[in-house]
């Protein structure tokens, strides 16, 4: 919600939580799947790690164009993890940075919001295939 509610107001802010929403999203993630906290911290690493714990890859899509949107995915958190370091304000503003605007901010966040709730259905599903076999 804080992602949504400062688009208007502080964009920096939200893109700062867009890139957090992410970061939340991974590791809650590995800490499912692998019951410890995830080593690595930048987002480009939390992909490399998250992926194969879904057992998902781009290279699994037979269909060209899921396969470009599915790694399209992994461009999304990097790219917001930059803007994060580069215009977020988690790091504090320099005088000389650039102002993202309020449609930079909600693509962002939107972006964010849309690659969270993909990975956390497929780990949704795969939880429930896993405790099938269980049973």
């Amino acid at each position: 919600d804080r992602a949504k509610l400062s688009f208007v107001n502080d964009p920096a802010d939200a893109i700062t939580a867009a890139s957090s929403m992410i970061e939340a999203t991974y590791k809650f993630i590995v800490h499912e799947k692998s019951g410890s906290a995830p080593q690595t911290k930048d987002l480009r690493s939390l992909s490399r790690v998250i992926y194969p714990l879904l057992d998902i890859s781009p290279d699994q899509e037979t269909d060209e164009d899921f396969r470009a949107i599915f790694q399209a995915t992994l461009s999304i958190a990097s790219s917001v993890g930059s803007l994060r370091t580069k215009v977020g304000d988690a790091h504090g503003a320099s005088p000389t940075r650039a102002q993202p605007l309020v449609h930079h901010a909600r693509l962002a966040v939107n972006m964010a919001g849309a690659l969270s709730i993909f990975l956390l259905e497929i780990h949704q599903m795969t939880e429930g295939r896993n405790s099938e076999s269980r049973s």
